[in-house]
């Protein structure tokens, strides 16, 4: 006979009513260990490639939650340091898709070291330009002058 867990039982509900909060509907689901899955991780249907080019890797993905509210992840890899975070109900929601991944490429920029900054920009201006069709590293990066000028027109 198991024993009462009352973390568990705090968690669980937390995660739930997280998931409820989000505009889903349905029964909490639970894994074999007893644990509430529901809203932990979404596999990503909207993602593209920021940046691809050895050593630096950067994807960006996106969702809409029922509430209509929007969410964003990344998964980076660079020389010195990389991270993968995922889509889950504990994500910072957005009322805009371009919010959420504006913000989740400023949390990429701020991890770069000057050097990658530049390389970041160059690389991936053009390819966030043509997904959003409207120039989003305008709003997110402000000039330094350690960066080049780069048309981005």
């Amino acid at each position: 006979m198991g024993t009462f867990d009352e973390r568990k039982v705090r968690e669980n509900r937390a995660i739930y009513e997280k998931w409820l909060s989000c505009g889903f509907q349905g029964e909490m689901i639970l894994n074999d260990c007893g644990w509430c899955v529901n809203g932990i991780y979404f596999e990503p249907k909207n993602s593209y490639v920021l940046f691809d080019k050895w050593p630096f890797h950067a994807t960006i993905e996106y969702m809409q939650f029922p509430n209509g509210k929007w969410i964003a992840g990344s998964h980076t890899n660079f020389p010195i340091h990389g991270w993968a975070y995922g889509l889950s109900v504990w994500n910072e929601q957005f009322e805009t898709k371009e919010e959420a991944v504006i913000k989740e490429i400023q949390k990429i920029e701020k991890s770069l070291t000057e050097k990658d900054k530049k390389k970041f920009v160059l690389d991936g201006i053009q390819t966030c330009k043509n997904h959003f069709k409207k120039p989003l590293f305008e709003v997110v990066f402000e000039p330094t002058a350690q960066f080049e000028q780069v048309s981005l027109f």
